[in-house]
């Protein structure tokens, strides 16, 4: 959604109107996103680029947010691109919690900048922020539990991906590989969604050239006790290849994968001939995984440890005349379709496959980007080895690819949860922070802080009070029955134990929630001047 203003002048603008403006964009973003919260969301309509196309009907808001490219007051549009980022960074590190922020954030924001307008400290409050912020995180801390059974995952899936069929298989998937496993989410070719259990280790890619099918019918290769040779070279001549397969040949290797980038006509001929006339090698060869040098390099090494081989590496200068006999790597089984390339049984050293993985997690913990840790996390799952591949289906590409997003969404979310546990939902989590703030704020002397610790406090409400209100239900009625784990079933209108009925969220969402709002309000409120360039870059990416 962009709606852009022709005239651009460079401009400095002072407070008070920096707040009044900002506080526009901030709302015009909020109250957009804000009716997806909640069990029974309202959908968001966003016109398509080509006016022929149906609109994109959205419950996701870092999606939502990250459609609005600008908006046409650009004072207030510096309030709206604020919100956009934080929902949509929000977004990436957990798959969830962005409607819950952008309601939080609204209300902190609010109350503060009220404050603030009648003579209050802002610096001050910024400062109250934060530390109430880690009242409310400790406390939201203890409420935290495992999803510790087959049953909770699958109800889990169920509450966080409205497509029941993909949703319930969600929950089997993630019962059997795990947090970190290894799934692959794609789009199917018929009307129902399927899932398929792979056993071993699953690269994507596949098979370099039809030509060295092995099996047409089934159209894949397989081969039993394979030697792997490693490469992201191009290799362009058949002679090449000649030294590499003599060395295999001399050391009895029966059955060969070729790993490497591409291949010319001439060494594909050269490899059918050997398929169809020599009777003592049959060779197939599939493409070097990942994308890019660094990604193609990372996977390269994870395969090398997986198999005991030795890269080849184009990088280094080197080629396939420094092939020895130990550059081969070995597994019990290989096979390759058009898509995948998967190794069972790989014969490397476990100590130092150990290594590598423990090497693995230490960098997730150290990634500074949800793309870099999502990636990692990526090498950790296909090393531990086990895969699920989830076809979505539908009855027009445009059905499968939506329903493919829900469940890219939910798959981020159900990880997030198994690693880090879940609390009460529906907002009963964050309400449940409250006595801890309220006894924080009896403490405080400073009245900055004071007042920045009961906003806090009253804005722990706004989520619940939000998805009442979206639900239809009138949330004042409830407020005094609520609280201590218990809270309104929005979907039948009874008072239950939240997590008895199995109404949870991730407590990685809510604290990611909770911790985007209160930062993004303490720094938006020591923001004094804005400054406006003439010709502003618009980008897509928040």
């Amino acid at each position: 959604m962009s709606v852009l203003n022709p005239i651009q002048k460079p401009e400095v603008k002072f407070q008070p109107d920096v707040w009044r403006s900002f506080q526009r964009g901030v709302h015009k973003v909020v109250d957009l996103v804000s009716p997806t919260l909640g069990p029974q969301p309202r959908w968001v309509a966003i016109q398509p680029t080509h006016r022929s196309d149906p609109p994109e009907l959205l419950d996701d808001a870092g999606q939502i947010a990250r459609r609005v490219i600008q908006i046409a007051d650009r004072d207030e549009d510096v309030g709206a691109m604020f919100v956009r980022q934080m929902l949509w960074r929000l977004r990436q590190d957990v798959g969830d919690g962005g409607a819950t922020a952008a309601v939080l954030f609204k209300a902190v924001l609010d109350e503060s900048i009220q404050y603030i307008a009648a003579g209050g400290n802002a610096m001050r409050l910024r400062v109250g922020l934060e530390n109430a912020l880690a009242v409310a995180l400790d406390a939201l801390e203890r409420q935290v539990r495992s999803l510790e059974d087959s049953v909770r995952v699958e109800h889990f899936a169920r509450s966080v991906c409205p497509d029941e069929s993909v949703a319930g298989m969600l929950g089997e998937i993630f019962d059997i590989i795990g947090a970190d496993g290894h799934l692959v989410v794609q789009l199917g070719r018929g009307y129902t969604s399927e899932r398929e259990y792979v056993e071993g280790h699953l690269w994507s890619g596949g098979l370099l050239t039809p030509h060295l099918m092995l099996d047409p019918i089934a159209q894949r290769s397989r081969l039993e006790n394979v030697a792997i040779l490693i490469t992201d070279l191009e290799i362009e001549t058949a002679s090449q290849l000649t030294p590499a397969l003599r060395i295999a040949l001399a050391q009895g290797e029966r059955n060969l994968v070729l790993v490497a980038r591409k291949l010319s006509e001439e060494a594909i001929g050269l490899l059918q001939k050997i398929n169809r006339d020599s009777h003592q090698m049959i060779i197939t060869a599939v493409k070097t995984p990942g994308a890019g040098m660094e990604e193609q390099s990372a996977a390269l090494g994870d395969l090398a440890a997986l198999t005991g081989g030795q890269v080849i590496l184009q990088a280094t200068g080197q080629m396939l005349e420094t092939v020895r006999a130990g550059s081969f790597g070995h597994a019990r089984r290989a096979w390759a379709d058009m898509e995948r390339f998967v190794i069972v049984n790989g014969q490397g050293d476990p100590g130092a496959l150990r290594q590598r993985m423990d090497a693995l997690r230490q960098a997730i913990q150290r990634a500074d980007t949800p793309e870099k840790a999502h990636s990692l996390r990526q090498r950790l799952g296909r090393l531990q080895g086990g895969a699920a591949i989830l076809s979505i289906g539908g009855v027009t590409e445009s059905e499968m690819k939506t329903r493919r997003e829900l469940a890219d969404r939910a798959a981020l979310i159900v990880r997030s949860a198994l690693r880090d546990g879940v609390v009460n939902g529906g907002g009963i989590a964050l309400l449940d922070c409250r006595p801890a703030l309220e006894a924080h704020c009896a403490q405080l002397v400073d009245e900055d802080e004071r007042t920045a610790c009961r906003a806090l406090a009253r804005a722990l409400v706004a989520p619940y009070r939000r998805i009442l209100k979206n639900c239809g239900f009138d949330p004042s009625s409830y407020l005094s029955r609520i609280g201590n784990g218990r809270g309104l079933d929005a979907r039948s209108g009874q008072i239950v134990d939240m997590r008895s009925a199995g109404i949870l969220d991730s407590a990685a969402a809510v604290r990611g929630a909770l911790l985007s709002a209160v930062h993004s309000a303490a720094l938006a409120l020591t923001v004094d001047v804005v400054i406006h360039k003439r010709h502003p870059q618009v980008s897509l990416n928040p």
